[in-house]
């Protein structure tokens, strides 16, 4: 291709390069394949086809995708048969990337891969804006085992005809068309929740590559946990992530690395590789409690196979029961100035709380509705009193719309000063922002000892003492409360009993008070059983055993689940799934996704769900 023109305006150079490549490709992405197919006459297609062909690798081969953009590149490399990791700047590009790949954000100059793990990268239209070629192109070069292949696709502006006018219509200003990604020197904002991979098989991979169906091996992050004056976790809500309870709340933003788990729970090898992730992060750690260093945290769909994607966010703040702060800086190279920008910002940061104007709610529509519900739950009946189980949980939607969107932030801060007792939570997902105030923890990891608090029975409470007092007395009597309760109990007893060595149950159920509700609640304890290689049971292991529990599922939970999928007239979706993180050492902490909402700008979706049991009316 011919040289381009020296009329053309140059971009700037060092951060202010990165800022306005990445302003410029957020803006454009919702039409970037409309505007490539235009201003190349659908001839982009074919560049990048040949471009891919060059490569000539091995069917299997892992290749990177740098500054893969809404993911032509990596569509075309799945279909010759090649595993792809996608890597870009633009949030915006991520979000429209639809390729269902395992995607990250990555500094082109210092990506987070071992020397020689990759068998070819590709990079389409992005070299100009690089902040630093040379750099950018040397660590290209380390990161390709010998023998790789490198592809560079680039354009220059035509020499002649229509091609040329296309190109001069965009102005002297670098066309958007031909250049995908700038590559970050400073903190990212929060990247997309991504879709789980779709390419799946090992042939082809050499020892140490990363596989693209776990995810991104972070073998050069490194992470520094420091102390920090007291800041409020919840103050991430709005576009970050938030899991903060009574005990322990964090908070936080952008994205050091996403591990993506296509098959869900179902998954015990993908699960245990999360762990192996977070052990390869270089941990320098001055605070040394609960939560600190790097966390994978993120919320799994009620459906145990379904997809899920963790997050490691680059920005990690924590506060305790005991008075202790901090924040966890994860970058390449973590220094004390990222320390100081990040708590000056948060410090000089405007208000979480937007007074003024709320959303008016302008539409309601349930799903189903309240005669198609009732309907189910008689049905449901019907195979309970035919014995053919004991309890299932039949869950009802509403999709909600309002004149506006909706104040995430504000929602999330009032959620957590409204329910102390709860665990607050904020999480992106394909579907929007999965938020709520969840009473129940499904498990919890800390070292040997697991503990689980299943709520099961319930009833509502009026704010007046007297009449609450009386409203729980009448829950911890009832038999059919009791009798629900003790089917989730002895479900998660029994399937505790093979990871632990002991298990203590309380005799009879307490009461956990809400604000407008009660539940019935027992605790149980384990000590789990050390296996013959010294290790016990982590976290996400605990979860897949454990998920899902009667409480949101029934009794037997093959035949439950079966009935579930029949009669609710709604996919669930995270709503009764796990939400929560896990840390390097196999601990954490997971609560089911129950008190919810999934917001999209001005319309939310809110699931509600009842435990049906002979005797239910």
């Amino acid at each position: 291709m011919s040289p381009r023109s020296t009329t053309e305006a140059p971009l700037p150079t060092g951060p202010t390069k990165t800022a306005a490549v990445r302003s410029m490709f957020d803006t454009i992405a919702p039409r970037y394949d409309l505007v490539n197919r235009i201003m190349t006459l659908g001839l982009d297609q074919g560049w990048r086809r040949a471009t891919v062909a060059s490569l000539g690798l091995p069917e299997g081969s892992v290749l990177l995708d740098l500054a893969c953009g809404t993911g032509d590149l990596s569509r075309i490399a799945v279909r010759d048969g090649y595993r792809v990791i996608g890597a870009d700047l633009s949030m915006g590009m991520l979000t429209a990337n639809s390729t269902g790949l395992a995607l990250l954000e990555a500094d082109a100059a210092a990506m987070p891969f071992p020397d020689a793990s990759l068998d070819g990268v590709l990079c389409g239209y992005a070299l100009r804006n690089f902040t630093d070629l040379a750099l950018s192109l040397r660590e290209i070069g380390r990161v390709v085992r010998p023998g790789g292949r490198i592809a560079l696709l680039e354009v220059a502006q035509p020499p002649r005809g229509l091609l040329r006018t296309g190109h001069a219509s965009k102005g002297e200003r670098p066309a958007p068309a031909p250049h995908q990604c700038g590559f970050r020197d400073r903190d990212p904002p929060p990247p997309p929740w991504r879709p789980e991979p779709a390419v799946d098989g090992h042939q082809g991979r050499h020892a140490g590559a990363p596989d693209a169906s776990r995810g991104v091996t972070p073998a050069r992050l490194r992470a520094l946990t420091v102390p920090l004056e007291r800041v409020a976790p919840v103050a991430f809500g709005a576009d970050g992530i938030v899991f903060a309870g009574p005990t322990l709340a964090l908070g936080g933003e952008g994205a050091a690395l996403e591990i993506a788990l296509p098959e869900g729970l179902s998954d015990p090898v993908a699960l245990e590789a999360v762990h192996e992730q977070l052990r390869d992060i270089e941990l320098e750690d001055h605070v040394g409690t609960r939560g600190t260093g790097p966390l994978a945290l993120g919320a799994f769909p009620f459906e145990r196979g379904a997809g899920a994607t963790l997050r490691v966010p680059a920005r990690i703040v924590g506060t305790d029961g005991e008075g202790h702060s901090w924040l966890t800086v994860i970058d390449a190279s973590p220094t004390s100035a990222m320390v100081e920008e990040f708590t000056a910002r948060v410090r000089h940061a405007a208000p979480t709380h937007t007074p003024g104007r709320q959303p008016v709610l302008v539409g309601i529509e349930p799903l189903p509705e309240g005669r198609a519900y009732a309907k189910a739950v008689a049905h449901a009946l019907v195979a309970l009193d035919a014995h053919e189980l004991d309890k299932v949980v039949l869950a009802r939607c509403i999709d909600a719309c309002f004149d506006a969107d909706l104040p995430i932030g504000d929602i999330v801060e009032r959620l957590y000063r409204g329910e102390p007792h709860c665990t607050t939570f904020s999480i992106p997902t394909p579907d929007g922002r999965f938020i709520g105030a969840s009473p129940e923890l499904l498990v919890e990891r800390t070292g040997t000892t697991v503990r689980c608090q299943p709520l099961a029975g319930t009833i509502g409470l009026d704010g007046a003492a007297r009449d609450d007092e009386l409203a729980t007395a009448r829950l911890l009597a009832s038999a059919k409360d009791n009798d629900e309760h003790h089917f989730v109990v002895a479900d998660i007893a029994e399937r505790l009993a093979p990871l632990c060595d002991v298990v203590a149950i309380p005799d009879a159920p307490s009461i956990v008070r809400l604000a407008t509700i009660a539940h019935l609640a027992t605790t149980l304890e384990g000590t789990l059983t050390t296996r013959p290689d010294g290790t016990t049971p982590d976290a996400l292991a605990l979860l897949a055993a454990l998920h899902p529990t009667p409480a949101v599922g029934g009794v037997p939970l093959a035949r439950s689940l079966s009935l579930i999928e029949e009669l609710e007239a709604a996919p669930r979706r995270q709503w009764a799934g796990p939400v929560g993180w896990t840390d390097a050492r196999g601990d954490g902490q997971w609560v089911i996704g129950i008190r919810s909402a999934t917001i999209r700008g001005a319309s939310a979706t809110l699931h509600a769900g009842a435990g049906i049991v002979r005797g239910s009316d």
